[in-house]
């Protein structure tokens, strides 16, 4: 799958599309150790797929609830794990930058 994904990041807005089973890779490997595919690979998949409009209404759904239900999950942990959230403000603060946002 990662190669396949690795394949999508250059292809034109024209030709991006995503299946269910590739959002469902990325989702369950946005928090990845391996730094290439978490920063080159899926944030820019994601971020493309939110600016170029290159995923369906349906998925956008999908992927917004388990960006919550991930948050939830995470913030639980934030008392227990203080390395835990330093790492994870640090992930969504790139992600937010590649989707062109400033925090």
């Amino acid at each position: 799958m990662q190669t396949e994904l690795e394949q999508m990041v250059n292809l034109t807005k024209d030709k991006l599309t995503f299946s269910t089973l590739q959002i469902n890779f990325m989702l369950n490997n946005i928090g990845n150790v391996d730094s290439h595919l978490r920063d080159d690979i899926i944030y820019t998949l994601f971020a493309r797929g939110f600016i170029e409009n290159c995923f369906t209404s349906q998925q956008q759904k999908l992927i917004v609830s388990s960006w919550i239900k991930m948050l939830h999950t995470w913030l639980f942990l934030i008392p227990k794990e203080p390395t835990i959230y330093q790492t994870l403000i640090q992930e969504i603060t790139k992600y937010y930058h590649k989707m062109g946002y400033q925090l």
